[in-house]
């Protein structure tokens, strides 16, 4: 089995999470470290990892094949391109630039070189979208019409970079980038408007949350919600079809599928009085016209991500996440901050086999 020696460029939280996880990738070695931060250097030689003086250094080593960059955002899209003209194949920590123009440049770079590039988009690999996307796909709630995908907090956002606009920081650019790229991956037919409101209970600088909505050519209709100032969630994941309804509560996958055994309705003759008063409409379903499933939980691990990152680079699979993936996915949060700042929906129409024609905004 061919290995691949990886730098780090910024060795913070999540560089750490990557190189605690890679033993089980074998087919990529931890090897170099370089952060602007001294004592992050340090940390990283303390865990075997070869110690650069600047980027620069890391760069012109020939024994590094990939570099992984986990720097704030607004570094990503520089550094992706000064490695890929070293000669490096580039992962990069989302949000990969910030925005589409940059995208577009490191594309050109990518294409230029004929290094591979890939955002590390890792929740592509989460259980509870895995789970959503069994149900959608085999049809057990039947067409689809509204899915929502919600991640709700209290704790505001994590001091540091991330409450400054220049640095890319935000929730749309932290889990946003998350959330809409689980629901393009969901849905892959043509979005045609989008619709979405910052919130800024903290920050006026940059979005404590959102929320946005976007309508499918076929009508269907999602909505993606961030809240970092939520002190009682909502489910993780709430998708109606025209046959049933399936929540996942959380992470931990509570949930269930409700559906109807026979889509046709027998309607009381009389009207049906509730605690909300007299009712036909919104009367409750007889126990007898409907069943409840438990969740077909589907599991996969994000080091899969690795896996097909060396197997590309082996020549052997396609890349997981492809570059223009991720151009749709900058183009689709550009969308939304121009909706907020329109304070109104904006017409889309482009799909991530088409938006390297689109022009920009």
């Amino acid at each position: 089995m061919k290995t691949y020696n990886l730098g780090f460029i910024g060795y913070g939280g999540m560089a750490t999470w990557h190189h605690q996880n890679l033993d089980r990738a074998p087919e990529i070695k931890p090897y170099g470290v370089y952060d602007i931060d001294p004592e992050r250097i340090r940390v990283g030689e303390d865990r075997g990892l070869k110690g650069y003086a600047d980027a620069e250094q890391l760069l012109a080593d020939p024994d590094i094949d990939i570099v992984l960059i986990a720097t704030p955002n607004n570094f990503h899209a520089d550094y992706a391109m000064r490695a890929m003209r070293a000669g490096k194949n580039v992962i990069s920590e989302k949000p990969a630039c910030m925005n589409s123009q940059e995208m577009l440049a490191v594309i050109q770079v990518m294409k230029e070189t004929g290094r591979h590039y890939s955002a590390h988009q890792n929740r592509r690999w989460d259980a509870d979208f895995l789970t959503v996307r069994q149900a959608v796909q085999s049809g057990q709630i039947g067409q689809p019409y509204v899915i929502k995908s919600k991640v709700l907090g209290s704790r505001g956002i994590p001091e540091g970079w991330r409450t400054h606009p220049e640095a890319g920081g935000g929730m749309l650019l932290d889990w946003g980038v998350h959330l809409l790229d689980q629901v393009f991956q969901l849905v892959t037919e043509r979005a045609v408007e989008l619709n979405c409101h910052m919130y800024h209970s903290e920050y006026k600088d940059v979005d404590d949350g959102f929320c946005c909505s976007i309508l499918f050519a076929s009508g269907l209709y999602a909505v993606v919600e961030v809240d970092t100032c939520c002190f009682v969630n909502e489910p993780r994941w709430h998708v109606r079809g025209d046959l049933g309804t399936m929540t996942v509560d959380n992470w931990d996958l509570d949930g269930k599928i409700v559906r109807a055994k026979d889509k046709n309705t027998v309607w009381e003759q009389e009207i049906l009085y509730t605690s909300a008063g007299p009712t036909k409409t919104m009367a409750p379903r007889t126990r007898f016209s409907q069943e409840e499933l438990p969740l077909n939980i589907v599991r996969s691990d994000w080091i899969n991500f690795y896996h097909n990152y060396a197997a590309v680079l082996d020549g052997r699979e396609q890349p997981a996440v492809k570059p223009e993936e991720t151009l749709f996915l900058t183009r689709i949060m550009e969308d939304c901050f121009e909706s907020d700042r329109e304070q109104q929906a904006i017409a889309i129409d482009y799909t991530p086999a088409t938006v390297l024609q689109v022009p920009a905004r």
